[in-house]
């Protein structure tokens, strides 16, 4: 079994939780607010600040390179959505983030981040009918690599499944975990 299919099966209770946080669910019962969506935003970029710092200090992590950073496109977001600047500078960070100290760790927060733009394809199309909102007016995050999502996702997989040892199989795993609990836990402190 590859360590992507490990990380789909072992994670997958995680990833269902995460789909009940009460703002993504609003998203999916078609009750999500602007007010609500924006919370979300802030949410998601202090929680993914802290964890981008990380990945792009550490030099094992060559593929991940500027076109894969999720920041940007959340301070994108926030400012079509009439955020200012000096609110996005202030919002508050994760403090409580996984230990990402190597590569396997690397890879198992980066199945969450990156994992999240396949779900975020859905999101898109949910946010455009019910807040009529489009990627270049504020859900540029969530449509991630647009037409793009699946050859990236796919190229993800294949750094995946470079490890080949248990040890490290466990780590990834470990803290794709990690990162699943601690974004539903951030999240839902609002």
């Amino acid at each position: 079994m590859t360590l992507a299919e490990k990380l789909r099966l072992q994670t997958s209770k995680h990833h269902q939780q995460i789909e009940q946080n009460s703002l993504f669910k609003k998203i999916t019962e078609n009750t999500i607010s602007l007010s609500d969506y924006v919370m979300l935003l802030k949410k998601l970029f202090g929680f993914w600040q802290p964890i981008e710092s990380v990945l792009l200090c550490t030099s094992s992590i060559p593929f991940y390179s500027q076109e894969r950073v999720k920041l940007p496109l959340l301070q994108q977001d926030l400012q079509n959505l009439g955020i200012a600047q000096a609110e996005i500078d202030s919002l508050p960070y994760c403090s409580n983030i996984p230990t990402i100290n190597n590569y396997a760790a690397c890879l198992g927060s980066l199945y969450v981040l990156e994992g999240s733009m396949l779900g975020g394809q859905v999101i898109t199309k949910l946010l455009s009918t019910q807040l009529g909102i489009t990627p270049a007016t504020g859900c540029a995050y969530f449509y991630g690599y647009g037409k793009q999502t699946l050859f990236m996702w796919q190229q993800f997989c294949q750094q995946l499944n470079t490890l080949i040892d248990d040890v490290s199989h466990q780590m990834a795993i470990q803290t794709a975990i990690d990162t699943f609990i601690k974004l539903d836990a951030w999240i839902a402190h609002h």
